[in-house]
């Protein structure tokens, strides 16, 4: 019996210049993200793969600005493909997964060590209440994603690092005790790429504020953890920061420091439109810890953080900010360097090595 498909009405818009590959071995699910796609006059679907292997050879015949793809595949899953993809014509991709327990979730991070740029929920039916929710979300992550630079994976992710000189900071008596980190677009593979440099026994707390689609925030923290020496984890209510340990904020809470040293989790309105936002950790941060502080803001669209982050800086902490060569989006890092708050500008390795640098 042949596989039910999915019947959506045919959209009469013209066509956008951003050119969209669609890959999924369900009918049904093919036919709903070519009409999320199709419906936006900006962009346009230019094939649909069944699997992972098509996706391969249409992404380099067709050479598509974004591809859009399931993770759980047979054949060639959704890994291999990103990882033949981004070897053979590197494209940006966005992965899908309908996959829900943290565990899964984890294992789909796998996909931004070989190459992936995003990673969202598979879109709910037209009939759902979330649909137009979805829809958006994947729509607006296609044309950003559209907008980021593409480089060629060859072999493993480790081959691509060199080796750099740490950067000199002057010698302090001022003992650092918390790290505060924020990242968005493409900040996944930067944080795993900083934290795989630190050793199990790095002295120093680390709080990270990561904008990722809700429901991922478990699984990003697990894959994190399985993929550095440090124990990663969500943080927790009350809960004070460790040495050896990074906390994650969980989703659609606001991560602070208290007066006390304890991490809240807070409910409050959102900032910059975002809940987590990187500006609430930082804020709470530059108040509590002062100089006894870092700050990093990492790649990612807009400038959550950044104001921030120069209260950091004006309140005695060291701020460290990805360079705009290495971030996939400069928007934060960017609206931080033009704000004067960053004391150090750096790419991904450096601020590993200066982080090092810091322990006592």
């Amino acid at each position: 019996m042949k596989p039910a498909t999915l019947s959506l009405p045919t959209l009469d818009k013209p066509r956008g210049q951003i050119r969209v590959l669609v890959v999924d071995d369900s009918v049904t699910a093919r036919d709903l993200l070519a009409y999320i796609v199709n419906r936006d006059a900006a962009l346009q679907v230019i094939g649909v793969a069944e699997n992972g292997r098509g996706a391969v050879g249409m992404a380099c015949r067709l050479r598509p600005d974004v591809v859009v793809m399931d993770v759980n595949m047979p054949d060639i899953d959704g890994y291999t493909a990103t990882q033949q993809i981004m070897t053979q014509c590197p494209t940006r991709i966005v992965l899908v997964t309908a996959h829900q327990s943290v565990t899964e979730i984890a294992n789909t991070f796998r996909t931004v060590e070989v190459g992936a740029l995003a990673l969202l929920r598979q879109p709910v039916a037209p009939t759902h209440c979330l649909f137009e929710e979805d829809a958006k979300l994947l729509v607006d992550t296609i044309k950003l994603m559209s907008e980021v630079s593409v480089v060629r994976r060859i072999g493993h992710p480790e081959s691509d690092r060199t080796v750099r000189q740490t950067p000199t900071i002057s010698p302090s008596s001022v003992t650092i005790r918390l790290v505060a980190m924020g990242a968005s677009t493409g900040g996944p593979a930067v944080l795993q790429a900083i934290l795989a440099q630190l050793p199990a026994d790095f002295s120093i707390p680390i709080l990270i504020v990561q904008h990722i689609a809700r429901g991922f925030a478990g699984g990003f923290a697990t894959w994190l953890d399985q993929s550095c020496l440090l124990a990663v984890k969500l943080a927790e209510q009350g809960e004070r920061p460790r040495s050896g340990h990074v906390y994650v904020a969980p989703d659609d809470v606001h991560l602070t420091l208290g007066n006390e040293g304890q991490m809240l989790l807070m409910a409050s309105p959102r900032q910059c439109g975002l809940r987590p936002a990187v500006a609430c950790l930082f804020s709470s941060v530059a108040r509590h810890c002062g100089a006894h502080a870092v700050g990093v803001l990492l790649t990612g669209m807009g400038r959550d953080g950044a104001q921030e982050l120069g209260d950091m800086k004006r309140a005695g902490a060291i701020t460290l900010v990805q360079n705009a060569e290495t971030a996939a989006i400069n928007g934060m890092p960017g609206a931080a360097v033009e704000l004067g708050a960053a004391s150090f500008v750096m790419a991904p390795d450096d601020i590993a090595a200066t982080l090092l640098s810091l322990q006592r």
